[in-house]
């Protein structure tokens, strides 16, 4: 399973790397962070590069009160003393969008002030919807696709600047740590700020988490929409990198309608994705959003019935579909789309109705790591005597997916 895993780090960060360039014209980075080494927060990394320096330094001593935003990083770049969000230690922290509260309005006053004072400086944003670091089971593919990101974003002459993501403790081990980590990574998205090797130039990623079988946090997509519409207003066109899981498309689809009613614009949204192969998705989203905003989709990665019909082709030369057995997810919205593929007929369908597709619960990799541990089966071995594997009702930590 580790090389297989391996393996599908290696595409998911080519696959992304090229979708960054499409969108961004933006190669060559240094990663500031990873998910299990770097810097230890009470309510998030945050960290911030010096000039020419290989990896982001830590500033130590970051209390619970402290949310370094978007305009927070901004506001540091350009010298200026940071101001926290007005509703930071309200209930109102929690939520997307208050446009009839006091804390709303001092939140857009908040932003006019922050891009007064950037004028003459370029200030571009991006939304990348990348996998949860935070308490996914999925979340060993953040390091590789963010670093695949920043070697987009590198080529096109940024270089890193700061960074906040929330939650996320690099000296706690998800694996082992009974700790239990915070929500607040579902409400707010994290932020990485880049700016121009040479010029002025300011490029704000904001990095929303997603898992596989929950899809996008939406509440952190909409503050993240939000920001962007309030620093354009009626200009404002929102970039989105992802979904990285088919299984997300329909939580985007809904973040986006949700993002729409809170704002007095229709927006045009350009989403690429480079991992998402389900081509269906296009579709989807179109039937969750209609008419309420404008949205473009497009994938850099072939869908799986592109695969599934050249891949029907080469095998039916060789064995017919009578001798074909095929693992799928049995209980995910991806894994049900494929099996939807699988039971087409025709001269190209793979199946044509005739071969054995066996479902699997998702995860079902973990079973081998937990043999693994319990010392019933060498690391890297292809077998062995299982005897026996206790089945633990409590885990270490609690995934949401």
């Amino acid at each position: 399973m580790s090389s297989d895993k391996g393996l599908t780090s290696v595409l998911v960060a080519v696959f992304l790397a090229s979708t960054t360039t499409y969108l961004t014209q933006s190669g060559t980075g240094v990663t500031p962070f990873t998910s299990h080494a770097g810097v230890s927060q009470t309510q998030g990394s945050v960290g911030r590069a010096s000039p020419g320096a290989a990896t982001s330094a830590t500033d130590a001593g970051e209390s619970r009160r402290t949310h370094r935003d978007a305009l927070w990083l901004i506001q540091a770049h350009l010298g200026q003393l940071p101001t926290p969000d007005p509703g930071w230690d309200s209930e109102e922290a929690f939520v997307a969008v208050h446009p009839a509260s006091a804390i709303e309005a001092d939140r857009r006053a908040r932003v006019e002030r922050v891009r007064r004072a950037a004028t003459g400086t370029e200030v571009e944003f991006l939304i990348a919807t990348v996998p949860d670091p935070i308490d996914s089971n999925a979340r060993w593919q953040f390091d590789p696709i963010y670093d695949s990101l920043q070697r987009a974003i590198g080529a096109g002459g940024f270089v890193l600047d700061s960074f906040f993501i929330p939650d996320w403790d690099a000296g706690r081990n998800p694996d082992t740590d009974r700790q239990a980590t915070g929500r607040l990574h579902e409400r707010v998205p994290g932020v990485v700020l880049f700016r121009r090797g040479s010029g002025s130039g300011l490029l704000v990623v904001f990095l929303v988490f997603e898992t596989a079988t929950g899809g996008v946090h939406q509440t952190a997509f909409q503050r993240a929409v939000w920001t962007i519409w309030r620093w354009y207003g009626a200009d404002a066109h929102i970039r989105v990198i992802g979904p990285t899981f088919s299984g997300s498309i329909g939580s985007l689809g809904r973040a986006i309608v949700q993002s729409q009613a809170e704002l007095d614009a229709v927006l045009g949204y350009r989403i690429v994705s480079g991992a998402a192969t389900n081509e269906g998705n296009a579709d989807i989203l179109g039937a969750i959003v209609g008419e309420r905003a404008i949205v473009s989709y497009r994938t850099t990665v072939l869908t799986d019935g592109e695969l599934l019909r050249v891949l029907a082709a080469f095998l039916r030369e060789r064995i017919g579909p009578s001798r074909l057995a095929i693992l799928v997810e049995g209980n995910t919205a991806y894994g049900g789309a494929l099996r939807g593929l699988l039971q087409q007929t025709g001269d190209a369908a793979l199946c044509a109705g005739s071969c054995a597709v066996l479902p699997f619960p998702l995860h079902i990799s973990r079973l081998r790591n937990a043999a693994e541990n319990a010392g019933l089966l060498r690391p890297g071995s292809a077998g062995g005597a299982l005897q026996s594997l206790p089945l633990l009702l409590d885990e270490p930590t609690a995934p949401m997916d």
